[in-house]
């Protein structure tokens, strides 16, 4: 999500989340760092069914990169049973 934590909750949930599916919507592709949480596999779903190009990332010490293949994605806790939406 690029509205980290709701902005604080300042605004509107829903308003994040439309304005974060609204940015999936218009990117050529849906870059993936780090855990997968419960909002960001909504996203990849919504990227997956507008047949968008989905690439993972892993973050390594905070300042190292590098891109993964979808079966080393890591879930947090509550998304892990649903890894095969991946």
């Amino acid at each position: 999500m690029i509205f980290d934590y709701f902005l604080l909750d300042t605004v509107d949930r829903n308003l994040v989340r439309e304005g974060n599916n609204n940015l999936v919507k218009r990117a050529d592709e849906l870059w993936v760092f780090g855990a997968v949480s419960d909002g960001v596999l909504a996203e990849i779903e919504l990227a997956k069914s507008l047949k968008k190009n989905i690439r993972y990332f892993k973050i390594i010490k905070s300042k190292d990169i590098v891109e993964i293949e979808k079966n080393e994605v890591d879930m947090e806790e509550e998304t892990e049973k649903f890894f095969d939406k991946l």
